[in-house]
């Protein structure tokens, strides 16, 4: 049984199939007046859009929500990161509210393993094993998004609590082949007929592409594991 929360939650997730994740259990849990989904697509901008009509509709608290590309080897496709601050590029460095965390995780208990580690933004996606390796090696940062950080930021200006989920789909040893990167839509979905395409050019990112969508998976998996068993306790 969900508890409402106590104050009004946001959720900013970049693509619709991660927003469908939320709604899903959202209506069944009948929490439509209590957490509020946005998404406006990927990038800063347009998360810190979402972020601020949230905040119009009445949200108190921010949540960044959706998939993360993974730069620290020793966490594989799948893990859940409840992040414990966000950076950028300008090595800014921002926190996330440390109560709201701690009651999360405390809550989910052991049915929802999320691990406490930092999350690092970057101006697009990082596709290449040495891209992430510099990466890594920078900023330390578990996994890599686009979006959390322009999140925290409103967040901070807004004196907002702020907490970040991801899920890492592409691991620190896996590569982002050319042709997912060629048929990538805006949506987060794939152009089949630019795949095909793609293809016919490199035909030995077959087998790149088979673990990729493996990985996509256990990601939403997680994801959905997430939404199934935190959201009755979101706003604790």
């Amino acid at each position: 049984m969900a508890c409402k929360p106590q104050e009004t939650v946001g959720i900013v997730a970049a693509l619709a199939l991660e927003a469908a994740l939320l709604t899903k259990q959202i209506k069944e849990l009948g929490l439509e007046a209590h957490v509020l989904v946005a998404t406006k697509g990927p990038g800063p901008e347009r998360a810190g859009d979402a972020a601020r009509d949230l905040q119009d509709r009445g949200a108190k608290r921010l949540m960044s929500f959706g998939v993360a590309g993974g730069l620290d080897p020793a966490y594989p496709p799948g893990t859940l990161i409840l992040a414990s601050q966000v950076t950028n590029a300008r090595a800014n460095l921002l926190p996330t509210d440390q109560i709201w965390r701690n009651k999360l995780a405390s809550a989910c208990g052991q049915n929802l393993p999320l691990i406490t580690a930092a999350l690092t933004q970057s101006a697009g996606p990082v596709t290449s094993l040495k891209a992430k390796a510099r990466l890594f090696a920078d900023t330390h940062a578990a996994a890599v998004d686009m979006e959390s950080y322009a999140i925290a930021d409103l967040a901070r200006q807004t004196d907002t609590p702020f907490l970040a989920v991801r899920a890492i789909t592409d691991g620190a040893r896996d590569a982002i082949p050319a042709t997912a990167q060629a048929a990538l839509m805006p949506d987060g979905t794939l152009d089949i007929g630019a795949l095909l395409k793609s293809l016919m050019h490199h035909p030995g990112d077959i087998a790149a592409l088979i673990k990729l969508a493996k990985n996509q998976r256990a990601a939403t998996r997680a994801l959905s594991d997430f939404a199934r068993l935190a959201l009755p306790v979101i706003g604790i």
